[in-house]
């Protein structure tokens, strides 16, 4: 699978194995671990000094070739749709296409994308994109959107981890429609019942679906 650091998909053996090490996956935890995937690092959005900044990763700043900081005087501005046509756009698809052809993995050899699309934080009407378990790193939208453009581009079904966000727990129906794009799988728990009782549902999209159609099992 394709993937961030530091998400989350839950501790059951296949879960696991589709995110980036983490204390969640020591021996003591899961020795059956190995981590079947290619996680990138994702870019980050910060408040310093009275203005929202984006923060690049390491690699990223080692490669941005005169792209200059991108900074916001309010959050509302981060989410704007405007930024899917500016530089840092670009520079964030060129990055991707980088990084999935550079791993020795290949995006040909990638099944899907999984990510957390809303693992929020909220603060009045504010919403941060951050990664739940994975600690409050607020990840850049715009990077989330590019992502899954690219994927999509490459045909990799996308998929979307809302077993945290789904169902008005952020104030809408899913996390979907405030990163303005549909995955091609949701997954959605937890809220499903309130905590009453377990109850999990997968969703997927009619091509998907219609893939595991047959006249038997075999098929």
């Amino acid at each position: 699978v394709l993937g961030l650091r530091g998400s989350y998909h839950g501790d059951t053996l296949g879960a696991m194995e589709a995110q980036a090490s983490s204390p969640y996956t020591g021996f003591l935890q899961q020795p059956w671990y190995s981590g079947r995937g290619v996680f990138l690092d994702p870019p980050t959005v910060g408040l310093h000094n009275g203005k929202w900044e984006v923060l690049l990763t390491e690699k990223m700043l080692s490669q941005r070739s005169g792209l200059k900081p991108q900074s916001f005087s309010s959050l509302d501005d981060v989410f704007v749709a405007t930024r899917d046509d500016t530089d840092l756009s670009r520079f964030y698809s060129s990055f991707i296409t980088s990084e999935l052809q550079s791993d020795n993995t290949g995006v040909s050899r990638v099944g899907a994308l999984i990510i957390e699309p809303g693992e929020f934080f909220s603060f009045h009407y504010f919403t941060f994109f951050v990664h739940g378990a994975g600690g409050m790193q607020l990840i850049d939208p715009l990077y989330q959107k590019i992502l899954i453009r690219e994927c999509k581009k490459r045909k990799v079904p996308v998929i979307f981890d809302e077993v945290f966000t789904g169902f008005w727990r952020l104030g809408r129906e899913s996390a979907a429609k405030l990163l303005g794009c549909e995955p091609d799988i949701a997954c959605f728990a937890k809220l499903m019942t309130g905590g009453i009782i377990p109850l999990a549902v997968t969703l997927a999209s009619s091509a998907v679906f219609d893939a595991f159609k047959g006249d038997s099992k075999v098929k």
